[in-house]
């Protein structure tokens, strides 16, 4: 298993991955859908970006997983030790086949190495409560417990 930043030929296949995602998201509650319109788009600009990176994970020539990472400015009102800003974990996915055989692992660890060549102290991800093999996944790679998000109709 190699991981490596996402090329223009590995697109198509993180886009199907991504629909993957987004399917099980919304199963498990996620009410926001996935706009495909302007997704090859979206990840095509990662290619050329400092500050937006896409990581896969590549198995026998066949990408089995990726993970979306950009880094933002902590909010003013907070303040870490040396750094002001976060990396974010926007999604991560592995293919069924591939999960157990700590891809998701090592595409975590990739994150911290791109995170930390920036300076970053600290990383987040966000995951659905209901999703209790990500929730799980994260505890296990050391991540802790930190907020609760809510969200509503507004037109209900």
């Amino acid at each position: 298993m190699i991981i490596r930043e996402m090329q223009e030929k590995d697109i198509s296949r993180v886009f199907e991955m991504f629909v993957q995602l987004y399917e099980h998201l919304n199963s498990k509650g996620f009410v926001l859908k996935l706009n495909t319109g302007n997704l090859t788009e979206i990840l095509e600009a990662t290619l050329d970006s400092k500050f937006l990176k896409l990581f896969v994970a590549e198995s026998e020539n066949k990408v089995v997983g990726f993970i979306n990472l950009n880094i933002s400015k902590i909010n003013i009102k907070f303040k870490a030790e040396n750094s002001k800003y976060i990396g974010n974990i926007s999604e991560l996915f592995v293919d069924e086949s591939c999960r157990s055989k700590n891809t998701g692992k090592m595409l975590i660890e990739r994150a911290r190495e791109y995170f930390s060549e920036y300076e970053i102290e600290y990383m987040q991800v966000h995951t659905m409560v209901k999703n209790t093999r990500a929730v799980n996944f994260y505890k296990n790679a050391g991540f802790t417990e930190d907020y609760i998000s809510f969200i509503k109709l507004i037109n209900d």
